[in-house]
C-alpha cells in the first residue's frame, strides 16, 4: 500500500494529465456519438459510400480507377483518387462486415474513434517528452474538439488515419528510421496530403549524412506501401491509374463550406473555354500561388529559417488557404500541429 501511495505521489502530475486526456476524449466521443450519422443517410450521399463500393470492386476483381477515363478531369464524379492501400484497407473492413454497408459503417465507426484516440495520444506524447504536458492537453483539445475534426468523424473521413501515421513517423524517426519511413509511406498510402511533410525526412537523410545504400534502403521501405498495392492497377490500366491520382491536381475549383474559391482561377484560366479537353498546363495555373508558397516554405525549412515543427502547421495552412479546391477535411490537417511551433526540432537535437 505504501508503495502505491508513493507512486501516486511521485507521478501525480502524470496521473492528473492522463485523467484529463481521457476526459477530453470522452467529451469527443460524447459529441460525435450525439451527431452519429446513420448508414442510410451516408449511403449514396457521402464519400465513404463510394469508397465502400470501390473497395468492394477490388474484392470482386474490378478496377475502380477505370471510371476516371469516362470524365474530363475537371468535374469529380466520385472517382477513386487515393492510393490502393486505402481501398485495400476498406476492403478488409468490408470483407469482415460481409460487404454489408450497414455493418461496415458500424465497424468502421469504432475504428475511426480508436484512431482519433491514438492520434490525440501521440500529440500529447510530443509535448510530454519536453515536459510540456499541460500545453499538450491544450493541443489535444484543439485537435479533438474543433468543428472540422467532429465533422470528419461524423462522415468517416480517412484523413485522421493518415495524420496518425504521419505523427507516428515523425515521432519515431530519430530512433527507428526504417520503421519511420515505412510508416510515412503508409500515411501517404492512406491519403497523399501527408506528402507535404517530405522535407522532414529529406532533412533527416542530409543531417545524418547517410551513405547511398542506406538512403536507397530507406526510400525502398518508404515506397513499399505505396508501390506494391499499386502494381495490379499499373499493370491493368496505367493510364486510368495515373489520371485518377492526378485528378486532385487538375479538378476545377470548388469550395464546400464557404462562399468563395481562392479567386485566382478567374485571373489565371478561363475554365469555360476548356470544355472536355485535358490541358494540364491550364488546369495547373490556378494552383500557381499555392505551389509558389509551398516551394517557398520548403526552402525556408531547408535553410533553417523556420523550424520543421513550425513548418508542419504552416504548410497545411498554406494548402488549405490557397488550394483552389476546398473541403472541410482540409482544415482538420492544421489542427494536430497548431501548437507544434512550441516544440524543439528534436530529430536533430542530439547531432547539432
Amino acid at each position: 500500500m505504501k508503495k502505491i501511495l508513493n507512486y501516486l505521489k511521485d507521478n501525480k502530475i502524470v496521473i492528473i494529465q492522463t485523467i484529463i486526456l481521457i476526459g477530453i476524449f470522452s467529451i469527443f466521443v460524447w459529441v460525435t456519438s450525439a451527431n452519429y450519422v446513420k448508414p442510410i443517410q451516408l449511403r449514396d450521399n457521402d464519400d465513404i459510400s463510394y469508397e465502400f463500393d470501390q473497395a468492394n470492386q477490388i474484392l470482386d476483381g474490378s478496377n475502380p480507377y477505370e471510371r476516371v477515363l469516362k470524365g474530363n478531369l475537371l468535374v469529380n464524379k466520385k472517382y477513386a483518387t487515393l492510393f490502393p492501400l486505402y481501398y485495400y484497407f476498406l476492403a478488409t473492413v468490408s470483407n469482415f462486415s460481409n460487404q454489408i454497408f450497414k455493418d461496415f459503417i458500424k465497424n468502421y465507426w469504432y475504428i475511426i474513434q480508436a484512431v482519433h484516440f491514438l492520434t490525440a495520444y501521440l500529440i500529447f506524447l510530443y509535448f510530454r517528452r519536453e515536459n510540456k504536458g499541460w500545453l499538450g492537453l491544450l493541443a489535444v483539445a484543439v485537435f479533438l474538439l474543433n468543428r472540422w475534426t467532429v465533422n470528419n468523424t461524423m462522415v468517416l473521413k480517412q484523413d485522421v488515419i493518415s495524420v496518425m501515421f504521419l505523427l507516428l513517423a515523425v515521432y519515431i524517426l530519430p530512433k527507428f528510421p526504417r520503421l519511420s519511413f515505412l510508416t510515412y509511406g503508409i500515411s501517404i498510402g492512406i491519403k497523399h496530403l501527408s506528402i507535404f511533410a517530405f522535407p522532414i525526412f529529406v532533412l533527416y537523410i542530409l543531417k545524418m549524412k547517410l551513405k547511398i545504400k542506406q538512403v536507397l534502403i530507406l526510400v525502398a521501405i518508404f515506397l513499399i506501401p505505396i508501390i506494391i498495392p499499386s502494381l495490379p492497377f499499373l499493370y491493368s490500366n496505367p493510364k486510368a491509374f495515373f489520371y485518377s491520382l492526378m485528378f486532385s491536381t487538375t479538378r476545377a475549383p470548388i469550395s464546400v463550406g464557404t462562399t468563395n474559391f481562392t479567386g485566382f482561377e478567374k485571373l489565371l484560366v478561363n475554365y469555360n473555354n476548356l470544355g472536355s479537353t485535358f490541358a494540364a498546363f491550364y488546369l495547373l495555373l490556378p494552383r500557381l500561388p499555392l505551389l509558389v508558397l509551398i516551394f517557398s516554405s520548403v526552402i525556408l525549412v531547408f535553410t533553417k529559417k523556420i523550424k520543421f515543427m513550425a513548418y508542419l502547421p504552416v504548410v497545411y495552412l498554406i494548402f488549405t488557404g490557397l488550394n483552389p479546391v476546398y473541403f472541410v477535411q482540409y482544415s482538420m490537417w492544421i489542427t494536430p500541429f497548431i501548437l507544434f511551433p512550441n516544440l524543439e526540432d528534436y530529430v536533430f537535437k542530439k547531432t547539432d
